[in-house]
């Protein structure tokens, strides 16, 4: 700033110099009448003004470029530094895109190390999960290590346990295949129709006589009867009572609780179902068809195979075998031999349809006829 204000300080002075020196020239050279290339007075002097003008821009001029290498440069390259300045800004601009693309790969790198940060963040937390997990699954193997030898000592217990019950069981076994087999588990033994109008007392007494008989029965084949059977008996005929009175019709049936060998005790299980209609009069049980030029053992297999098939229908349908025979369904031999001639070397197949006779309860016996059709 102060170079600046010394120089135009001294150009001013210079050139007011000149201006002073040419003025008195011009005036002595008026005075003198002084004549240049032998012009007028006049006109000399004019000339010495123009050169004193020249000289004033000239030494201006000379004094600014010697001093001031900025001025030297904005007379004489100033087209050289356009082009430069051109050449600079483009360089700018390619710098700035440089600069650009590298804020889009720093802003990417950061977002990319924002999510490595999270990435750690959740992986730390999988890390400490699995330090747990691991933590847990030691404890859980020290546990399980001493439930393995805890359960081993169990074992080799239950294995002597389980040679003494093997040994047991073969004399029992034994038992079983020298001995005599009295009764079956769940073997029907009796039963008994119960209206729904029935005196519970009168039940009772028909049922205790039922299995007095039984029990007499039983300890003549050789069974044995304890008190135990009779308090067994004695529980369930206090709540027969109650199942009946919900019930209505039913069927009270009387079944081996067990199997029973000679020489153990036999014990009986009272069962109550409702004595329900299951087929209805002339209700179709089963229909086969009987091949023409069949003889009369073809013809007879084929209607045992046609009444086992209705009796396991019956079954299915809860009707209660006989506790004698075991049978469900049954006709007269007289009736089942007459349908067997007919049906015996016949010339065209023939159609046989088995129906109920009559109404059947649970409690009946399933009475069967035959329909014969072309």
């Amino acid at each position: 700033m102060t170079y600046g204000i010394t120089l135009i300080v001294l150009l001013i002075f210079i050139s007011g110099l000149i201006a002073y020196v040419g003025d008195r020239v011009g005036r002595r050279v008026g005075k003198r009448r002084v004549s240049i290339f032998n012009l007028r007075p006049r006109h000399t002097s004019t000339i010495i003004t123009i050169i004193t003008g020249i000289l004033i821009v000239s030494v201006t001029l000379g004094a600014l470029f010697l001093v001031s290498k900025n001025a030297r440069t904005s007379f004489f390259g100033l087209e050289k530094l356009k082009d430069r300045l051109q050449e600079t800004k483009k360089e700018v601009r390619i710098i700035l895109k440089t600069i650009d693309k590298k804020s889009e790969e720093l802003n990417k790198l950061r977002r990319s190390e924002k999510e490595l940060e999270k990435s750690q963040a959740r992986l730390r937390k999988d890390v400490e999960g699995l330090k747990r997990q691991r933590d847990t699954l030691a404890k859980e193997k020290e546990s399980l290590e001493r439930e393995k030898v805890s359960l081993e000592r169990e074992k080799r217990s239950l294995e002597g346990e389980v040679q003494k019950k093997a040994a047991m069981l073969g004399d029992a076994a034994k038992t079983c295949l020298y001995a005599d087999v009295l009764y079956t588990r769940d073997q029907p033994l009796a039963r008994i129709t119960v209206p729904d109008n029935a005196g519970y007392g009168e039940i009772q007494e028909q049922l205790e006589e039922i299995v007095r008989k039984l029990e007499n029965t039983a300890v003549e084949r050789g069974a044995v009867v304890q008190s135990a059977s009779r308090a067994y008996l004695n529980e369930q005929l206090k709540g027969l009572k109650k199942r009946l009175d919900s019930i209505g019709d039913a069927v009270v049936e009387i079944r081996s609780l067990t199997n029973v060998l000679s020489g153990e005790p036999f014990i009986v299980r009272l069962s109550v179902v409702e004595n329900r209609l299951v087929f209805r009069s002339g209700e179709e049980l089963e229909k086969i068809t009987v091949n023409a030029g069949l003889g009369k053992k073809q013809v007879e297999s084929r209607l045992e195979e046609a009444m086992l098939a209705v009796s396991t229908r019956a079954r299915a349908a809860g009707i209660v075998p006989d506790t004698e025979t075991g049978k469900v369904a049954s006709v007269s031999a007289k009736r089942y031999y007459q349908v067997i001639d007919e049906l015996t070397d016949r010339k065209s197949k023939t159609t046989v349809v088995i129906f109920a006779q009559k109404d059947t309860r649970i409690a009946d016996k399933l009475q069967v006829d035959f329909k014969i059709g072309n």
